[in-house]
């Protein structure tokens, strides 16, 4: 939202990518939903999306929406269970050079933002040492690969990110 590139502590990072059209800035002081719903419509007219991993947790309304326009969408915890499979499929598709990542400077930034959290099983899940550290590029692409693989995805694929 717009008022995030005043009130923001990286308000200066925010209009920065808002001038080289990176970043989609939209009106108010809030997320706005419809925006991300005519996105997706817009996205899904070009390339069907077969489903939608979304995090439970206060998306209630926007799923409804969603749902009752078709989209297939599935509940994608953020426990660090939930995540760990995807997050080390992930590690081993771009260590190995199988994932394409769009080289954007919001990816740059978020990637180069992210911590692996371990638990004492040795699972593991993208985090961030500090809130201002934003990292929701990766924890999308994280979603995304763990809803693919749940659904029977094989991580010996190319993976291309946007």
């Amino acid at each position: 939202p717009e008022s995030a590139l005043e009130e923001s502590i990286n308000k200066e990072l925010y209009k920065y990518w808002k001038s080289t059209g990176e970043l989609i800035v939209t009106n108010g002081n809030c997320i706005d939903y419809d925006f991300i719903f005519g996105k997706l419509k817009e996205i899904h007219s070009i390339c069907p999306i077969h489903s939608i991993a979304f995090d439970p947790y206060n998306s209630t309304q926007f799923n409804i929406k969603c749902t009752d326009e078709g989209f297939n969408m599935i509940p994608f915890n953020q426990n660090i269970g939930n995540f760990s499979r995807c997050t080390k499929s992930f590690e081993v598709l771009a260590r190995t050079n199988r994932a394409v990542i769009d080289n954007n400077r919001i990816n740059i930034w978020s990637f180069g933002n992210v911590v692996l959290r371990y638990d004492y099983n040795a699972n593991c899940k993208p985090d961030k040492t500090i809130n201002e550290n934003k990292i929701d590029p990766v924890i999308s692409i994280c979603e995304s690969l763990g809803q693919w693989l749940a659904e029977g995805g094989e991580s010996t694929y190319d993976i291309t990110i946007i």
